[in-house]
């Protein structure tokens, strides 16, 4: 998460920050940003019908929460940012969507720390711009889904 938050997501073009929890949601003057969330993550391997006596290595998938969250809009229609600038917010939504994908499916350092079991897989996006949703305190915002599988070894976090 750390190599997110610090290296990859700010790599983003026209990201002004990442912040890694709630509690930090982004200032205006610091939108478009991201918030980082650890999301869940899952045993992949499956270790059913085997005894150990300790727990063993094993493919995990990490799900992120990676939210995009751009600037609020100044008029209802959603199309102008505070300096006056007509930017609507689908447009910049889909704009943001191709670029975080592309950071983060195409950055051979994650690959590498990922190793030869591992994988990054884009798994869809959920955003409030549906209907039924309305634009919250924010500004428009978007949940990017992506799935990070990578070998974790318990015993090699007891060293």
């Amino acid at each position: 998460m750390s190599y997110l938050q610090n290296t990859l997501l700010p790599k983003v073009p026209g990201i002004q920050g990442v912040f890694r929890n709630r509690s930090e949601l982004p200032p205006q003057e610091k939108t478009p940003g991201i918030i980082l969330l650890d999301g869940t993550e899952d045993r992949k391997t499956s270790v059913e019908g085997r005894q150990f006596n300790a727990n063993p290595a094993g493919v995990f998938t990490l799900r992120p929460q990676i939210i995009l969250a751009l600037t609020p809009r100044t008029d209802p229609n959603n199309t102008t940012l505070p300096d006056g600038t007509v930017n609507p917010v689908g447009t910049e939504l889909s704009s943001f969507r191709v670029a975080i994908i592309n950071v983060m499916t195409n950055d051979d350092t994650l690959v590498a720390l990922l190793g030869d079991n591992g994988s990054i897989v884009y798994e869809g996006f959920d955003s409030d711009m549906q209907n039924g949703s309305t634009i919250g305190s924010l500004g428009a915002v978007m949940q990017l889904k992506f799935a990070i599988s990578y070998v974790l070894n318990p015993l090699e976090l007891l060293t």
